[in-house]
C-alpha cells in the first residue's frame, strides 16, 4: 500500500472517531441526527448480515439498497484482489473522490487496483442518474396525491417531503412541515430538510463518477471511464 493511502485512511479513521461520527452496531440499525440518512438504506448502510433481509421504505430507499448491494460486490471483489479484508471505511471514502486532491485519489486508485475503481464508478453513477432522473420528474411535474396517502409515486419524489401531512405513520423527520434529516425534533427545529440532502447526495455522486471520467492516468487502461453515458452534464440541473 502507498504511503499516501495508507496516511488518508489512517487520517480518514481518525476523523470518524474524533469526530463523533457514529458507526452502527453489527445487528441494529440506528436512525438519529448524526447518521443523516433516509429510510433504511439511504446514508451509512446497515451491516452485510442485514443488507439481505432488510425491505427499503420505498422506491428512493429501494435504489439506495441496489447500491449498497452493488459497493458489497465491488468491497468482495477487492478482498479477492488484496488477499485479505480490506477496511470497510474505505466504502464511505470512495463516494468522496470527486473533492478529494487528485492526489490521494490517485493513490487510492494506485493502491486498490482499476478494477475496484471500476466497479465502483459503475455503482456511483447508476445512483447518480436514478437520482438525478427523481430530482428532474420532479422538478418538472406538480405531484398530485392521487395514489397513495404518502404520495409514493414512482419516478417521483416522495411527496411528504414537501409536505409531511402526507407522511406514513412510521416515518423519520416528520415533525417539521417539511420531511427532515437533520434537526432537533424536540424544538420542531429541522436544519436539513430531506430534499435538500439528497440534492447534496445526488450532487456528491455525480462529482465522484465526473472526477472518474476526467482522471487521466497514462499507465492504466481507462476505457470504463468512457463508456457511454458520461459524464452526467447532460442531467444536471
Amino acid at each position: 500500500m502507498s504511503f499516501l493511502a495508507l496516511f488518508w485512511l489512517c487520517c480518514s479513521l481518525s476523523l470518524r472517531l474524533l469526530g463523533g461520527i457514529q458507526q452502527q452496531k453489527e445487528d441494529k440499525i440506528t436512525n438519529n441526527l448524526l447518521s443523516m440518512r433516509y429510510g433504511v438504506f439511504c446514508g451509512p448502510g446497515p451491516s452485510d448480515k442485514l443488507l439481505q433481509s432488510l425491505s427499503p421504505v420505498d422506491h428512493v430507499d429501494s435504489m439506495c439498497k441496489q447500491h449498497d448491494l452493488a459497493y458489497r460486490s465491488c468491497h468482495m471483489q477487492l478482498n479477492k484482489a488484496l488477499g485479505f479484508d480490506a477496511p470497510s471505511y474505505i466504502n464511505q471514502v470512495m463516494p468522496l473522490r470527486g473533492v478529494l486532491p487528485m492526489l490521494i485519489v490517485n493513490a487510492l486508485l494506485k493502491t486498490f487496483g482499476e478494477s475496484y475503481f471500476s466497479c465502483m464508478h459503475r455503482a456511483d453513477a447508476t445512483l447518480a442518474n436514478q437520482f438525478r432522473g427523481l430530482l428532474s420528474a420532479s422538478t418538472a411535474t406538480t405531484i398530485r396525491n392521487n395514489s397513495t396517502s404518502s404520495g409514493n409515486v414512482r419516478g417521483r419524489l416522495p411527496m411528504w417531503w414537501q409536505d409531511t401531512k402526507f407522511a406514513p405513520s412510521n416515518a423519520e423527520g416528520k415533525y417539521s412541515k417539511k420531511a427532515c434529516s437533520f434537526g432537533f425534533p424536540l424544538f420542531g427545529l429541522c436544519l436539513l430538510k430531506t430534499q435538500d440532502l439528497f440534492v447534496h447526495a445526488t450532487r456528491m455522486f455525480e462529482l465522484a463518477v465526473e472526477a472518474d471520467v476526467k482522471r487521466t492516468t497514462s499507465d492504466l487502461d481507462a476505457s470504463w471511464r468512457r463508456e457511454p453515458g458520461f459524464p452526467l452534464a447532460s442531467t444536471r440541473s
